[in-house]
């Protein structure tokens, strides 16, 4: 095998977003709140790989999903190439008269079922139901260009690049259906996608000028130095899309495209990072038509989208960040042997040719246990470029 110059994070990161082949495949572990890691999971980890040192105090980055934040120590440890720059997060409300639950900025409710459970759960929508025009043009979007959401961004900016670390910029909130979602109830959301798409564009419309509100500002204090913006809009289940594909190209993707194009226009050069989970395959050449320059968590467990009939389709235009191990049997059930030899398997079908980004099929889940990961951590380590 050929020995390629070693290179730093960051260049390794723009050699696979280039679908260019570097020293090795580049890595991400936290950068997203997708690509990240349970907390519960992670302390077991470090106690049992004796690495307790690394991170003495774990953190937690996201309080929904209950990931962990990775400190410097242990992402140089595992070789990870991404980082992460996160806004501020907006304000909450307590509900104290309520067991571990609060209102976020969008006013909706959330609530963690049991105590030390591993997530919270939506549990209160601010617009449910069949309001009227004026309750839906009245609901209160956040400012996306508020003032506190930028405070740590500059500095964070301008450490990741004296590091020579992979830059990778996040959103504000979720995706623009999956907000309505939110705001709406889940049932009534979908009601409305089939019966009121009027009501649905007018919540998206909002949601999306809030995004572009932020962006307009992130990248602005960026100046260039983001080499990936990270949106997403979940739009697959196991089995298939959770609404049509003439649904999504009516509704969704003129707005998606509204979005993209204003990232692209602020930040030249840019990638758009896309999480999507589920079946999403039959969208993808509508999520490249609008602007999609990264796929991810590339679920191969889902219909169709077998990883290596997407690099063969869609791996010119596509770069796919995820895909790294299954998630739902092999990394949580499997043993040590499975997932190394599940983590070889994608390494061989996705790597070559660059455009690809290693990480698992969304975050690592609190369950894995520590002999597993340390399997896809070795394997890793010990893989070489592309062999």
């Amino acid at each position: 095998m050929t020995t390629r110059p070693a290179l730093s994070s960051r260049d390794r990161l723009q050699a696979a977003l280039d679908h260019r082949e570097g020293d090795r495949i580049p890595f991400d572990l936290g950068a997203t709140k997708m690509t990240g890691i349970g907390f519960a999971g992670y302390r077991r980890w470090l106690a049992a790989a004796g690495l307790t040192p690394l991170d003495p105090a774990p953190a937690v980055l996201d309080r929904i999903q209950q990931l962990a934040a990775l400190p410097e120590p242990v992402l140089r440890h595992l070789g990870v190439d991404a980082r992460g720059a996160f806004p501020r997060g907006g304000p909450v409300e307590e509900r104290p008269q309520e067991t571990d639950a609060f209102f976020d900025e969008w006013r909706i409710g959330w609530r963690r079922p049991e105590k030390d459970g591993l997530y919270y759960d939506v549990d209160r929508s601010p617009l449910p139901g069949d309001p009227d025009a004026s309750e839906v043009d009245g609901y209160a979007m956040p400012d996306g260009g508020a003032a506190f959401r930028f405070a740590p961004l500059d500095a964070r900016l301008s450490e990741l690049v004296a590091m020579e670390s992979g830059v990778v910029l996040n959103g504000f909130t979720s995706g623009a259906m999956e907000m309505v979602t939110r705001i709406r109830g889940y049932e009534d959301a979908m009601m409305d996608l089939a019966l009121e798409p009027d009501r649905v564009g007018a919540l998206l419309d909002g949601i999306v000028e809030a995004k572009a509100a932020f962006w307009e500002q992130a990248l602005r204090i960026a100046g260039g130095r983001a080499q990936v913006a990270v949106e997403v809009d979940d739009l697959g289940t196991q089995q298939g899309l959770l609404f049509s594909r003439e649904r999504y190209r009516a509704v969704l993707m003129p707005r998606h495209r509204r979005l993209f194009d204003f990232i692209h226009r602020a930040s030249p050069g840019i990638r758009i990072f896309l999480h999507s989970c589920g079946a999403v395959r039959e969208v993808i050449p509508d999520l490249i038509e609008a602007g999609v320059d990264i796929l991810n968590p590339v679920q191969t467990s889902a219909a169709g989208m077998d990883p290596a009939g997407l690099k063969r389709d869609f791996g010119r235009d596509l770069v796919f960040w995820g895909g790294g191990v299954d998630t739902q049997r092999v990394l949580p059930f499997g043993t040590p042997a499975e997932v190394r030899e599940d983590v070889k398997r994608r390494l061989d079908v996705l790597g070559p040719g660059g455009g690809f980004v290693f990480a698992s099929i969304h975050n690592v889940q609190s369950d894995v246990p520590p002999a597993n990961l340390e399997a896809l951590f070795g394997t890793l380590r010990d893989s070489g470029a592309f062999g």
